[in-house]
Order: C-alpha cells, then structure tokens, then sequence
C-alpha cells in the first residue's frame, strides 16, 4: 500500500506541474519576463523528476529476486542523483542567463509575474507538504527540494513583479533569475553527495565507524573488531560486515549472546538495521597473514578491554 500511496503522490504532482509549465512559460513569453520563463524551465524539471519518481517509487519496493537479493532500494537513489544533476545543470543556465539580462534590463510587464509567481508559490508550497516525511529517501527529498526550490523562484518571481509594477525597476527581472540559480544550487549539492556516498558504498555521512568499533569491542567477550564495514543499500537501509575475535574458546551459546548483543547495539545507536558478524579466536586474530589484511581493511583495531 505504502508503494502505491508514493506512486500516486509523484503523479498528481506531476498533473498539477505541468500546469504551471504551461502557465508559467506562455505568461512569461508574451510579459517579457526572463525570470517567469527561468522559473517555468525549473518546473519543467519539477514535472519530469515527479514523472520519474513515480516509477522509481514503484520500482524500489519490488521485493528481492534470485537476481536482486537486496530488492530494489538504490532506484530510488540513482533517481534523485540523476534529477539533482538535472537541477545543478538547469541553475548554472539560468545563472549565466540572469547576469547577462543585468547588464541589458528588457521591459517586462509586471502584471503576468505577478499571476505566475502567485501560483507557482501556492502550488509548490503545497507540493512541498506532500513530499515532507521523517525518512532519508532522496526520491522523495529530491521532489521536495524541486518544490521547495520552485516554490522559492516563484516567490522572487512575485517579488520582482511587484518591484517592477511599484517602481519599474527592470534589474529585478534578472536578479529574480539569479536568485532563482542560487536556490536551486545550495539544495542540489547535499543531496547529491548523499547519493553519491551511496552508490559508491561510502560510510554514511552521519556515521562515526571509529565510535562503532569502539562500542563493539566493549561488548562482554570481545577482544577486537576488525574488517569492519559499513555502507548503505539506500539512506535508511544500512549495513555493517565485521570480524569480531573472541576470548578464549567461546562456547556456541556464547558466541550467539556476542551476536545478538552486536546487532542490538549498532541498531540502537548507530540506526544499522543488518549485521554480518565473522567470530574469531584469538590465535586466528594473531595470525601473521589475517593482521596484514586486517590493517588494509579496517579503521584500525579497536582497543583491547
């Protein structure tokens, strides 16, 4: 059910986006407004990233497969990097439109921005609440942030309207539009190096693996904890491989209460949700062979308790 609710929140923003495209654009050609045409470009954007999101959302909650044994969480991920790039690439146009239209201020009637920038801000400030949620999808937080951003060039869009309608100040056309390139960029760039973390299977920004090795080996019968490893299927799906060496000769039973107390510790503190664990003894830790490739793999030992 939660696929399909996703699914169907992409498309009717997607409807209500093409509206403004259409709005937007045709009122910005026929008033002369660079900033009004910038801003309906932006929701051209908004539209095809909410028409891709919709399959992504889909797509992401397909169960695992013999060929996908995770699922299919990283869609998600792979669509909010490529339509943040699609938004970096859009503000860097519309910023070198912008300076070039504040060195040659063109009339612009007031009136169409007015119309436009109104109700781009009412639409996006709603679509922005649609998209609002406590998890770190970056499906879904790249369609807020096209809304968000949106709903901010239409607000300087109503803005540059009424400078120009009060006082006929042409420069608030173009400065509307940079505006516009600064919003779009100062949001793109956090989302996509969250994304591209993730597809590399980098440390999550918010994870300390230093703290985690640390914590680990404080575990009752833990003596190290090496080729420690942790990366993400998605940002709200993390997962964590480590060789953990035991005292003495640990029984069965024991070794299972290490386990089970690991994988609560590091879903408790740390919000890693999927743990392996590799028990060791400690002659096999002190192998020559296993401490050479140990310090390739691991932040470095955690200290013996």
């Amino acid at each position: 059910m939660h696929e399909h609710v996703g699914a169907r929140t992409f498309g009717w923003a997607a409807v209500a986006t093409a509206g403004l495209v259409v709005l937007k654009v045709g009122l910005g050609v026929w008033g002369g407004s660079m900033a009004l045409v910038s801003d309906g470009v932006h929701s051209l954007t908004d539209l095809l990233a909410f028409a891709a999101g919709a399959v992504a959302a889909r797509w992401s909650h397909r169960p695992a497969d013999p060929t996908m044994t995770y699922g299919y969480p990283r869609v998600n991920v792979l669509m909010g990097v490529l339509l943040t790039a699609v938004l970096l690439a859009v503000a860097l146009y519309i910023a070198v439109q912008a300076v070039a239209a504040l060195g040659r201020p063109a009339h612009s009637l007031a009136w169409p921005m007015l119309v436009g920038g109104g109700a781009g801000l009412v639409v996006n400030v709603l679509l922005g609440g649609a998209f609002r949620g406590k998890d770190r999808d970056l499906n879904r937080r790249s369609a807020r942030l096209h809304a968000l951003t949106d709903a901010g060039g239409s607000l300087a869009v109503l803005l540059a309207g009424a400078v120009i309608f009060r006082w006929n100040a042409q420069w608030a056309n173009g400065a509307a539009a940079l505006f516009i390139a600064g919003l779009i960029g100062a949001g793109a760039v956090d989302i996509l190096r969250d994304g591209l973390i993730t597809l590399s299977e980098g440390v999550p920004r918010d994870i300390d693996l230093a703290a985690i090795q640390a914590s680990m080996a404080q575990v009752r019968g833990v003596v190290e904890v090496h080729h420690l490893h942790v990366w993400g299927l998605s940002p709200d799906e993390r997962l964590l491989t480590a060789h953990v060496c035991v005292s003495g000769q640990s029984s069965l039973a024991a070794g299972q209460r290490i386990i089970r107390e690991i994988d609560e510790l590091v879903a408790r503190r740390f919000h890693v949700g999927h743990t392996t664990l590799q028990l060791e003894t400690e002659d096999q830790c002190s192998a020559p062979g296993h401490a050479a490739l140990t310090e390739r793999a691991s932040p470095g030992p955690a200290p013996r308790r």
